[in-house]
């Protein structure tokens, strides 16, 4: 029995939430963007399919489906043969193109017209707490959401351009499965009787078994930087694998 292997009396087991979606691949066809999301070793996938069509709205559909290797490699050639199909000129029928790689998203954003998907396109690693570990964004790409035949006018431009002056490869910071949102007193005193807490994507799993004993720890939203670039995502019933909490700060280890 789970509850026993791991031990677990009548008090709950603190664990961080997990966000195992550490790749992105985003993919572009006339009506969606899919944005496929997978673990480290590229094993288990999750997609996000995003509307085109709405420029005004932000539709986002989660089906909650893990997928395999395979199975993504099928999805993909059906988009293709059904974009492929929607294409007029035979010279413009091709693979599904790749149109962007990157390593989580860090909100949606609109101005006048449509919405933006910002994702993080570089990332380095700068620390290590309790085993996990801490990176830096170095690089960042907005993607225009809405299709071609939404016309960009001139304010739009000078609402996007002032929101570009931030700087997002200076000094923001996230992690997979550390919450930087709160303090370390804070979360090594709720993890403290909590000797099986999850470090990993195997530990996670299987501590999701214990049920109501596993008690998640909550961020900080406060402290969160893109906590309003989130809420496209939370409002929309997406899973939390998705949700990248940054911080805006320094961090430095020897």
């Amino acid at each position: 029995m789970i509850g026993s292997e791991f031990n677990i009396v009548q008090s709950k087991q603190y664990c961080f939430k997990i966000k195992w979606i550490q790749k992105v691949k985003v993919y572009k066809t006339h009506s969606n963007y899919y944005v496929i999301g997978s673990n480290n070793s590229e094993t288990k996938f999750r997609i996000l399919k995003i509307d085109r069509t709405e420029p005004l709205q932000l539709n986002i559909t989660d089906d909650r489906v893990d997928y395999t290797a395979s199975e993504i490699s099928d999805i993909l050639s059906r988009l293709q043969m059904g974009n492929n199909s929607t294409l007029m000129n035979k010279s413009q029928k091709r693979e599904l193109p790749e149109s962007y790689k990157g390593f989580g998203i860090v909100g949606f954003i609109r101005f006048m017209e449509g919405y933006y998907l910002i994702l993080i396109t570089k990332r380095s690693k700068v620390a290590e707490i309790g085993g996990h570990s801490i990176y830096k964004i170095e690089d960042t790409t907005m993607i225009n959401i809405p299709n071609s035949s939404v016309k960009i006018n001139h304010d739009e431009w000078r609402y996007l351009r002032s929101f570009q002056t931030v700087d997002l490869s200076s000094n923001f910071y996230f992690s997979y499965s550390y919450d930087l949102s709160n303090n370390l007193q804070h979360n090594f005193m709720l993890l403290h009787h909590s000797r099986d807490c999850c470090y990993n994507e195997f530990w996670y799993e299987q501590l999701l078994k214990v049920g109501p004993f596993l008690a998640f720890m909550e961020p900080c939203k406060r402290f969160i930087w893109n906590n309003y670039l989130l809420e496209g995502l939370q409002t929309a019933d997406i899973s939390d694998l998705w949700l990248l909490y940054v911080i805006h700060g320094h961090i430095d280890q020897n």
